[in-house]
């Protein structure tokens, strides 16, 4: 910029100089040359003419690049907000399933000595539903006794397990999968093998098993568990995460039968 100042401020004093006349032996005032001093601005207007454009071009980029910029940071600041929001959201629904959770009463085989909460859980998987039939139709018909028996309570829970899973699925969050493993971190084994048997024999087979096997959410459950109940042949590879290994022995077993 200043070397442009400076080449105009020459032109500007040659041009001058040349209007008085000026040369070698003296200056002398040129009424015929000086005539002609305000034509010989035109090239210097032409001059400044394109050095506006040129800066005019300049600050239009400028100014584009800072609202690009502003737009990231706007767009950065949504996005962030829209994190909080989901993140409020979502840990005020697993504070609500533990809730859930904590209500759930059982009595004994006696109908005596009520517990509550994951131990609740537990009683019902090893007591009320005990271990596998060996048939799909007779475990149907002994799940669904044990569920109807303590429906006020399993269905208040599924519901609030599968809308959790469902609200992580349905938003825009970056990462789902992280939270979907937070929730399942906070289950317990029996509490998996409930979900996994709800799935199976009740009604979280239309809309909620998709999502257990998209989300791994049987990744924790014990192979004792899965194999006993035959799982593997329930649920795709999926609902059990990350684990070759014991999928390949399942599989394997499932065979040899």
């Amino acid at each position: 910029m200043l070397l442009a100042v400076g080449v105009a401020a020459a032109y500007l004093v040659f041009v001058i100089l040349s209007g008085l006349g000026f040369d070698p032996i003296g200056a002398s005032w040129n009424f015929e040359t000086s005539g002609q001093l305000g034509d010989s601005f035109g090239p210097l207007n032409t001059f400044m003419a394109a050095l506006a454009a040129v800066g005019a071009l300049g600050a239009y980029f400028s100014q584009r690049e800072e609202l690009a910029d502003a737009k990231a940071s706007a767009e950065a600041d949504r996005k962030l907000a829209a994190k909080r929001d989901f993140e409020a959201t979502f840990f005020n629904l697993i504070s609500l399933f533990r809730d859930t959770t904590n209500d759930i009463e059982v009595p004994d085989i006696y109908n005596q000595n009520p517990i509550k909460g994951r131990d609740a859980v537990k009683r019902i998987i090893e007591e009320k539903i005990g271990g596998t039939l060996g048939n799909d139709e007779a475990d149907s018909e002994k799940y669904t006794r044990v569920y109807l028996t303590y429906r006020d309570d399993l269905a208040h829970y599924f519901r609030i397990i599968y809308h959790i899973v469902n609200f992580i699925d349905q938003s825009n969050v970056e990462n789902k999968k992280f939270y979907a493993r937070l929730l399942r971190a906070s289950l317990s084994n029996s509490e998996a093998l409930l979900i996994a048997l709800n799935c199976s024999f009740g009604d979280g087979r239309t809309k909620f098993k998709p999502l257990i096997e998209k989300y791994a959410l049987l990744h924790n459950l014990s192979e004792d568990d899965a194999s006993t109940w035959r799982l593997i042949d329930k649920f795709s590879d999926g609902a059990f995460g990350d684990r070759p290994e014991m999928i390949d022995r399942l599989k394997q077993a499932t065979r040899k039968e």
